[in-house]
């Protein structure tokens, strides 16, 4: 029983330690420029329309998309990215080594 108190206590003890703050604190862009990130956006932002026309109303096997966009220069970390800015949604056949799909949400009609 004592044991398992000085185990509780050990733990609470390493899960509220803080590390020292560091004086010399490092912000990501001094090491980046602020070029790399609106170039980011720029990329990101060009995926993500190119993404929607791909998928509009219909449902495509992902590495479908994913080879259209190599052949197109979009790296496919951008491409899955911008699949969950979209909301995308993705599918698996009911196989043992099922193919995935990719789709958009069918948008709501609005409401009155």
């Amino acid at each position: 029983m004592e044991s398992r108190k000085q185990a509780n206590i050990q733990r609470q003890s390493i899960s509220t330690r803080r590390r020292p703050t560091s004086k010399t604190a490092i912000k990501l862009s001094n090491i980046v420029g602020d070029e790399y990130w609106e170039e980011f956006h720029v990329e990101l932002a060009r995926v993500f329309h190119w993404l929607r026309k791909q998928l509009k109303g219909k449902e495509v096997h992902s590495t479908t998309v994913l080879k259209k966009a190599r052949q197109n220069g979009m790296s496919p970390a951008t491409v899955r990215r911008a699949f969950l800015l979209l909301g995308g949604l993705s599918r698996k056949e009911n196989k043992k080594n099922g193919q995935w799909y990719w789709h958009l949400p069918v948008p709501l009609p609005p409401e009155k």
